[in-house]
This record gives structure tokens, sequence and C-alpha cells, in this order.
């Protein structure tokens, strides 16, 4: 079900339900564009692939081809137990590629979004279903891909190909980001984007002229860039990890992989992506049968500032902020909880700097 609700920072707000009728999405034909308030989107009909994105209202395209393509691999050699390690991508061999699959498309529209359902066989015989969610109102297009029973030893991958040659790369590491040059070196840019690497919620590929795109996860931590294209990994098929039996690992059966891309024109520290990749990852959780209260926010801070964690210890409220532009500046925080003063700590807890209010 989807909803629309106006939400206060880090808090609660109290949503009653309505004794209307919802209003039911249309199954429609496939449209040939896709149009929201951000940009317009187009779906290959014979493959299922995203292979438009232009923005709005510049037109700029954003993709280089066949986008959320999903590819299955293997090591050209494997050396020790499989998933032990996993080889860049030029010591892979491609076993099969979405695109080699008919599809079955459906088309879901209703007044928050449109869904778009792609069903099809895949690697190893098992099913596969690929569901776009466009949202009319927010820039964020999520994918979830269901695979089903891939064989031991396969690595499975959505390709993102981009428009434009891809300038710097940041990815989301705990409590922070990682920055690398990509297309051409940038000594004063410190981070890693050779090979596969790791990423906490997001990685963005900036443009030369501006703008760029993420990719959003939730719990899918591998990256890798080839040219001007990013992958995400979805799965690493291992039935046995170190010679033992591993069902974690292991392909068999049904799994539901979630991640999302935003595109912009936007500089970067105007993109907000650590703030979409936290609301991707940050669902509202909703507690049934309460009592009605006007809404109210616990903390809220400046926009270069991130509330990572917020918890009761002791006597004390223990907030865990993080800067999210890697831009120097000054940050504010507001917590609207009883306190008597307020100090700042390194990460045990400890060597107490009392601060004053403002």
């Amino acid at each position: 079900v989807l909803c629309e609700p106006t939400l206060p920072s880090v808090g609660t707000v109290s949503l009653e339900p309505s004794s209307n009728s919802p209003e039911l999405p249309k199954s429609v034909p496939l449209p040939d564009s896709i149009d929201t308030r951000f940009y317009r989107a187009r779906i290959d009909r014979g493959t299922g692939a995203l292979i438009s994105l232009k923005l709005k209202p510049s037109g700029r395209e954003m993709l280089g081809g066949l986008a959320n393509a999903i590819v299955a691999e293997k090591p050209k050699t494997q050396a020790g137990d499989p998933g032990d390690h996993m080889l860049d991508r030029p010591e892979r061999l491609a076993l099969a590629n979405s695109s080699q699959f008919l599809p079955k498309i459906s088309v879901q529209s209703g007044s928050l979004a449109t869904i778009v359902r792609i069903e099809s066989g895949f690697y190893g015989g098992g099913g596969m279903i690929r569901t776009i969610c466009f949202y009319d109102d927010y820039p964020r297009i999520d994918f979830e891909t269901e695979l089903n029973d891939i064989p031991d030893s396969t690595v499975v991958v959505a390709e993102f190909p981009l428009s434009e040659e891809i300038v710097e790369i940041r990815r989301g590491i705990p409590y922070g980001f990682s920055h690398a040059a990509w297309s051409r070196p940038n000594p004063g840019l410190h981070g890693r984007t050779e090979g596969i690497v790791p990423a906490v919620r997001w990685s963005h590929y900036a443009f030369e002229g501006g703008g760029g795109v993420a990719l959003l996860d939730r719990g899918l931590s591998g990256r890798e860039t080839t040219g001007r294209t990013p992958i995400i990994f979805l799965l690493n098929a291992t039935d046995k990890y170190y010679g033992y039996v591993n069902p974690w690992l292991s392909g068999k059966g049904k799994h539901r992989l979630e991640y999302a891309l935003v595109a912009h024109d936007s500089a970067w520290d105007k993109a907000r992506i650590p703030q979409l990749a936290w609301e991707f990852n940050c669902p509202p959780v909703t507690v049934p049968d309460r009592g009605t209260t006007a809404p109210r926010s616990f903390v809220k801070t400046s926009e270069n500032v991130i509330v990572e964690a917020i918890r009761r210890e002791g006597s004390d409220i223990e907030l865990r902020m993080a800067e999210c532009l890697g831009i120097a500046g000054y940050a504010e925080v507001k917590l609207e909880m009883p306190h008597e003063q307020a100090a700042l700590t390194d990460l045990d807890g400890a060597n107490r700097v009392p601060l004053k209010p403002s």
C-alpha cells in the first residue's frame, strides 16, 4: 500500500484511518514513456530494461545503455572455496543476461506512482521478477529483483551504464564516505575505486559538468565500476563456505533484492544523496491502536549533519552524528527532549567537552 504522509524528523505522528475506500491502481499498457515531476523514463519492451532517463526540466539524458540489466557471472578460475573472495570483473565470465529472456511486462498506474513488473526466465531455470516503482512526486526510482534457484558459484549483478564520463565516485562508509577520482587521476582525492569495493547504503557517480547518479541499497554492499558502468552486486551464490554447508549464502530458493537509483542535475551538496539513502533504509515504523497525539520531532539538525544513532546510555541520551557532505562548516543540532546539559565525547563516551546552548 502506497501513501504519502507528512512525517516529523526523528519523531512521531498520529495517522487516523479513513473511512473512504482507497483509490485502486489501474492496469494499463506499458506507456512509451513514464513522466513524473522529476524525469521522463522509458522501458524497453523487448528486455524490460530501463533505456532512457531524462531529467526535468533540462532534458539531460542520464543513461547510456540498458539499465537494471541483470547479469549472471562466474570466476574464470576458482581458487580456494567458493565465496572466499570475489574476482574483479575482467576475471569473471558472463553466463547469462536478462536481455536474453523474453519478458512479460505488466503496469499498474495509481495516484502516487507507476509500478512496472517484468517477469521472465533467468540463468539456472528459475524465474525472475523485476519490479520498478516510479513515484510521481519523488526523485527516487525503486527496484526489487526476485531471483530463484541460482546455481552454485554464480555471481548476479545489476548494470547501470551511464551517459557521461564519471569523474568522481563517492560511496558510503560508517560515519562518512570515501571520495575518489575515476576517469582521470586526482591526487587530492584519496579514496579507492578500483575493483570491488564495499558501500554502506549508497554510492554516487559524478559527471564532469555537474550532476550525477546514485545507487542506493538495502544491505547490498558490493559495488564495481567498469568505464561508464557502475554495477551493484545482488547475489554471490555459494552452497558451501570453507567446506561447510551454509544456507545463508546458497542461491537455492527465493531471494528478493532491493535497491534504488537517484539522478540529479544539481551539485553534490544540493542532491541530498546520504539523506535519501537513509530514508530508503529507514522506513517508518507503524504502531497500531495508539492514542492521538500532535506531531512531534525529537531531534533536528542542519542539512550537513545526519544523526546515525540515538539511544539511552545510563542517565545520558547518546547521539551519534556524522557530517554528510565532506565540506567544512558549522552544524546545528536541536534535541527536543528534557535535558540539563550537553557535551561532545569520543566514541566511547569519554573525554567530555561541555557545550553551551545557542
